[in-house]
């Protein structure tokens, strides 16, 4: 198929690609330092309710979800304060550079310089597109085979 037959491309200037300053730096992935945060406080809270005496009314397990619920908060609050940091000196240590930025329009596709996250369709008609057919010995039947 030829591009000069598509009545939206046969006269349209080829777009040229533009330099663009972008910056790049290395970010902490905040949920990652919430997750070890909470366990380490749950292990933490573990250790800190093993070393101590236990009420024998209430018991091991007991005391230590209780207390958990404490020790857990105060590790997911320690990890995202240490993420934040992190993503703070991350900013001052950011570098620019350049980068070329290409766009090619056909019938259908976004604007020059957008980004498209839909799903993928094919420039083919439904007639067009080919068929793949499976060999009889696994293809499935219709219908179940009547039982005697």
């Amino acid at each position: 198929m030829s591009d000069t037959n598509d009545p939206n491309r046969a006269g349209a200037p080829q777009p040229q690609p533009q330099q663009s300053e972008v910056r790049i730096r290395r970010a902490p992935k905040l949920p990652a330092f919430l997750i070890v945060g909470g366990g380490l406080g749950a292990i933490v809270t573990f250790v800190l309710t093993a070393l101590f005496p236990v009420d024998p009314e209430v018991g091991f397990f007991a005391l230590f979800g209780y207390l958990a619920l404490y020790g857990v908060t105060a590790g997911v609050l320690l990890g995202g304060v240490i993420a934040i940091i992190l993503d703070r000196r991350a900013d001052k240590r950011a570098t620019t550079a350049s980068a070329t930025v290409e766009s090619a329009t056909t019938s259908g596709s976004p604007a020059p310089g957008s980004l498209d996250f839909g799903q993928h369709q094919s420039d083919q008609p439904e007639s067009e597109q080919p068929e793949f057919d499976q060999p009889e010995s696994e293809q499935r039947p219709e219908a179940d085979p009547p039982r005697p």
